[in-house]
């Protein structure tokens, strides 16, 4: 599972979904596959989040990339981190960026070495 949300220190209003991916041991491992979230709301925005089970092209080999994509034709600023759950609910490994980030229409930011495959493979 993937959560999605905006850091939970010092903020008034924030919002956190969870995609899950299903299966995630069986979709393919080869660099840029991509497995999008169903799209959602959030901050008067339109989201998904792109997840790449075998890396994006950028990324290193063995490396799970994740990227949080404005659909929206405004764009906006937020803090976000992106959080990999373990099939209980317990985070495994996060990122998080620590200064603001300015989404145009169509962008997307995250990580092309968000977490190492091997770990998700075996982690229970």
């Amino acid at each position: 599972s993937w959560k999605i949300h905006t850091p939970p220190s010092n903020y008034e209003c924030w919002e956190s979904k969870i995609f899950r991916v299903h299966n995630f041991l069986d979709l393919p491992d080869t660099k840029a596959n991509v497995v999008k979230s169903p799209k959602f709301k959030c901050f008067g925005h339109t989201w998904h989040l792109e997840v790449y089970p075998g890396g994006d092209d950028d990324a290193n080999d063995g490396y799970v990339s994740a990227y949080l994509h404005n659909l929206s034709d405004e764009k906006i600023t937020v803090d976000y981190q992106i959080v990999v759950l373990k099939a209980d609910g317990k985070e495994l490994n996060w990122k998080m960026r620590d200064n603001e980030k300015t989404f145009v229409q169509n962008q997307c930011w995250g990580w092309k070495n968000l977490v190492r495959r091997i770990i998700l493979t075996t982690v229970r």
